[in-house]
């Protein structure tokens, strides 16, 4: 199944399969937070996602999200609920070993360097006496028991989860060792309806409570603070495209793609040219298991993936494996065939939640047609990608 994103939500044109699992976790709402003609697998295993309709969300993001400076480095950067007043100092929990609180660390500096331009710091040393475990195993959680227990920053230590949508069946990411989530409710004040879906027999968890981050978080004086630009940077620096409404029709995901452009072998076009086809992409969510394109297919699109893990076959076999995570570049498959004319060699499959833009050939067209200055470096792109026989 892949699903597309062609609006400020993503929707199912039909109902999302079943994952199987039989543990749903959601976040509390209250608490955290065409081109080209017929795309590749369309009729073996994607659907479409109808085209969005109702208002932006972000009208209203400022009473939300604000614009935070401080008259001190010291201050609290985050404001609190309004019906709680302001900040109490949290209570400290027993202490986590060493290699819990080179995690905490590394998901903190994380944040504070991909936070760009917001002259955000989170005192990592402080919050780590307040930093709770968690672990769950499958034969100790009742039905409908929610391993997350409050609003807050979850750090995956061991074990594997699944990242779902809004609809709770539609899974977006998978987390491993290492990775985070909760920070866009925390931080921006965004309410949250995803959830998680234990994958693994075991899970164990490490939480910062919001009300810590919030005692231990500063904003430089005059910096943006959490501003609306600096957290639709945050989106998509983490492709984050499961949040596009609020920020309004395509804004996320076009901006997504544009990153991904800047860093591909496309990269030589102007960034008049690159905005344009990050306007007409296609960005597309595959399930793990999806095949994103198949050996014979003729090569129409070029393949960015944005998020995930996609396996790379010839026949059944798996000849290499392309990683893409929330921190690092997107990179590019079938670039090859797609500038030779030629049909595809290999077959890409998902090998988790993947996220895919899809550059068809007549989106090229269109920008050369509208920026014919763009021939020269699309010209050498033939060239360099041109197979030798």
């Amino acid at each position: 199944m892949a699903l597309m994103y062609t609006g400020v939500k993503m929707r199912s044109a039909t109902s999302a399969a079943s994952t199987g699992s039989d543990t749903s976790l959601r976040e509390s709402p209250a608490q955290s937070p065409q081109q080209g003609g017929d795309l590749p697998g369309t009729s073996r295993s994607s659907r479409s996602i109808a085209q969005s309709e109702g208002r932006s969300n972000a009208s209203n993001l400022s009473s939300r999200s604000p614009h935070m400076t401080s008259e001190t480095t010291r201050r609290s950067a985050i404001p609190m609920d309004e019906e709680s007043g302001s900040v109490g100092r949290p209570s400290p929990v027993p202490s986590i070993d060493d290699e819990q609180k080179a995690m905490v660390r590394e998901c903190l500096a994380t944040i504070e360097a991909g936070l760009v331009n917001s002259g955000v710091h989170l005192n990592a040393e402080r919050v780590l006496s307040y930093v709770e475990t968690i672990t769950r195993k499958d034969d100790t959680v009742g039905e409908g028991e929610s391993l997350l227990k409050t609003s807050g920053i979850y750090i995956v230590q061991d074990g594997v989860l699944d990242m779902c949508a809004a609809d709770g069946e539609t899974v977006t990411q998978r987390l491993e060792a290492g990775d985070f989530f909760g920070e866009l409710s925390v931080l921006f004040r965004v309410p949250s309806n995803r959830g998680v879906e234990v994958v693994s027999r075991k899970v164990t968890l490490l939480l910062i409570p919001a009300d810590v981050i919030r005692e231990y978080a500063s904003v430089e004086t005059g910096a943006q603070g959490f501003s609306k630009e600096v957290m639709l940077n945050w989106c998509v620096k983490r492709s984050y495209l499961e949040s596009s409404e609020i920020f309004g029709q395509r804004v996320l995901a076009r901006n997504v793609v544009l990153s991904c452009l800047k860093e591909s072998i496309l990269s030589d076009l102007s960034l008049e040219a690159m905005e344009f086809i990050a306007e007409l992409a296609i960005p597309m969510l595959f399930d793990p298991g999806d095949v994103i394109y198949s050996a014979g297919e003729e090569a129409n699109y070029l393949f960015l993936i944005l998020k995930g893990r996609v396996h790379i076959l010839k026949g059944e076999n798996i000849v290499e494996t392309k990683t893409v995570g929330c921190s690092d570049e997107g990179c590019c498959l079938g670039h090859l065939e797609f500038f030779n004319s030629v049909k595809l060699s290999y077959s890409a499959k998902a090998a988790g939640p993947v996220i895919v833009a899809m550059v068809s050939k007549e989106v090229l067209l269109e920008m050369l047609n509208t920026f014919q200055e763009e021939l020269r470096a699309l010209q050498v792109l033939l060239s360099r990608y041109k197979i030798r026989k």
